[in-house]
């Protein structure tokens, strides 16, 4: 994972910490804890908002908070939501676009 790439995820759950040394095992963590704390201290409405805007699947993350789910809530989600974004990158890295080389000249 581009962890470059992933900062913007990171802001926005509030792990200002992060930074290029992270690896993927330690934003997993990272995240796994955050998210722990946000369901601990009764903020599911403002998770759940911010795993919507990365389009992570509703019914997955239904299934994660289910208390029949073989992991802990917080550790699904962290990987539900890390694989959300690792799906994401692939699809830009796959439908990418080369940059046009000179758009203001229109005779070459």
């Amino acid at each position: 994972m581009l962890i470059y790439e992933f900062l913007p995820v990171a802001e926005e759950f509030e792990l200002d910490s992060l930074d290029e040394s992270y690896t993927e095992e330690m934003i997993f963590k990272a995240l796994a804890i955050r998210i722990n704390e946000l369901l601990d201290s009764g903020r599911l409405e403002y998770l759940l908002n911010l795993l919507y805007r990365h389009d992570v699947n509703e019914s997955l993350i239904w299934q994660a908070l289910d208390p029949k789910s073989p992991l802990m809530p917080n550790l699904a989600i962290a990987a539900l939501l890390i694989d959300r974004f690792k799906k994401k990158m692939e699809t830009r890295l796959k439908y990418k676009t080369p940059p046009v080389k000179d758009w203001l000249n229109f005779d070459d």
